[in-house]
């Protein structure tokens, strides 16, 4: 490597985190345990933390027959039942199956 080439790991961009009391020993005996830096160590978990859980196709189609079952077993067909509660339930219900992508 040239004088005027740096490695890789030196160019890369970088960000300066604080850490609460004890989690630089956490991060440190987890890196440890995987045979990771510390670096490697918080990079996988940061990339972890950003895949998408994915709902197959199929199960779309089942995940709202099951809500269907569950909320005419709660509350039977009249929809006036449906308290503040449920209607919130149903907002995060929707919520949830279109961040995965799937017709409600």
């Amino acid at each position: 490597m040239s004088t005027d080439q740096k490695p890789p790991s030196r160019t890369a961009e970088q960000f300066v985190v604080r850490f609460p009391d004890g989690m630089r020993d956490r991060i440190a005996e987890a890196a440890k345990a995987n045979n990771r830096s510390m670096n490697a160590e918080i990079v996988a978990r940061l990339e972890a933390s950003f895949k998408e859980v994915e709902v197959p196709a199929v199960a779309a189609p089942e995940l709202e027959a099951v809500a269907r079952r569950m909320q005419l077993s709660l509350f039977g067909p009249d929809r006036q039942l449906l308290s503040p509660c449920q209607r919130k339930l149903s907002k995060r219900r929707r919520i949830m199956l279109a961040k995965h992508n799937v017709l409600a």
